[in-house]
């Protein structure tokens, strides 16, 4: 018995305070940041695996479309 997965896209983020590191510089980011802007946050599994360079490729080049789209995308 396969469980449905409800949609959580358009949903706002649960609040979240993290470093993240943005031209070779550690800032502090925090969700409310965001606020009132459409984004897309993404996790992979682990440095150096042999799948996770494929998607994060795909998502590079697919980086000037969210941009077009006013999407901001964090990772």
């Amino acid at each position: 018995m396969s469980q449905e997965i409800p949609s959580i896209i358009g949903k706002q983020s649960p609040e979240f305070i993290a470093d993240a590191v943005i031209n070779g510089e550690v800032v502090h980011m925090n969700s409310l940041d965001f606020y009132g802007q459409y984004v897309l946050f993404f996790f992979y599994e682990a440095d150096f695996s042999l799948v996770c360079p494929t998607e994060m490729f795909a998502l590079q080049d697919a980086l000037p479309e969210f941009k077009k789209r006013n999407v901001e995308v964090v990772g």
